[in-house]
């Protein structure tokens, strides 16, 4: 029975995996008795309808400071929306599902000790952001992140609210989200996150970029963006693979040996 979880007061690490959402929350309500839980993994086999009760219940876990989820859900409408009433011990959080971007304000809120995030796959929403000040979020030094079309105001909003301490930031995007032009990434980068030491982009799907001027660039001068001072000395490269000869401005953008 779940309910029995109770009895294992030496219990340091719960790994549920492929289970009914139904036990996950009996598990959790008397989970919260553990004295010893630090860590939790949880993967969800059916899907999860509207998953905000599920975030409370982890954050009341007092000694948490690993926990990994996967699930998912039918629609991005039903994807978590998270109102930040918990305080959470969690220090390292990955996520394996469509989360919000809205939601991720308020789920920060509720993460002060948080030191590595990894998201996959980040979404948009029409919702405003809400969450910390930009001085929160002190410990965070590793945030890895993988958009699914959210435009590079949205993004840079989420950096300089909560960035400026981190020193991984690895982010893979695809479609419209790379308006990540080199000169933006350079005001960014020493503004926002001065402490950044590695700095990875993979981004799958270039096609002509636009300018200031509203004029399409070619793929190479896109790419030569980043191949400026500011980049060299700071020891991150980049390059861009071609899907084929016959698709000449596709393909992937990545880094490689981006450290400092």
């Amino acid at each position: 029975m779940p309910r029995r979880i109770s009895y294992f007061i030496q219990l340091e690490t719960l790994v549920l995996d492929n289970i009914d959402i139904k036990n996950v929350d009996i598990i959790l309500k008397h989970s919260i008795s553990l004295p010893k839980l630090h860590s939790l993994i949880l993967s969800i086999a059916n899907y999860v309808q509207w998953p905000t009760h599920l975030f409370p219940q982890i954050f009341r876990l007092a000694k948490l400071k690993y926990c990994k989820i996967t699930y998912e859900t039918r629609s991005d409408l039903e994807s978590s929306f998270i109102v930040a009433k918990e305080i959470s011990s969690i220090e390292h959080l990955i996520l394996n599902t469509r989360f919000r971007i809205d939601s991720l304000y308020n789920l920060l809120y509720s993460l002060p000790k948080l030191r590595h995030l990894s998201i996959d796959y980040l979404i948009g929403s029409d919702h405003p952001e809400m969450g910390l000040t930009p001085d929160g979020l002190e410990y965070l030094k590793h945030v890895s992140l993988t958009f699914d079309y959210i435009d590079f105001d949205r993004i840079k909003k989420l950096i300089k609210k909560f960035f400026y301490h981190i020193e991984v930031l690895l982010l893979t995007t695809t479609g419209k989200a790379f308006d990540m032009y080199a000169k933006e990434w350079k005001q960014l980068i020493p503004s926002y996150m001065p402490n950044l030491r590695i700095f990875r982009i993979n981004y799958d799907g270039i096609r002509q970029v636009i300018n200031d001027n509203n004029n399409q660039l070619p793929t190479n001068n896109f790419i030569n963006q980043f191949n400026t001072s500011f980049w060299i000395e700071n020891r991150w490269y980049y390059i861009h693979q071609r899907y084929s000869q016959d698709h000449l401005d596709s393909g992937i953008f990545y880094s490689t040996h981006s450290y400092r």
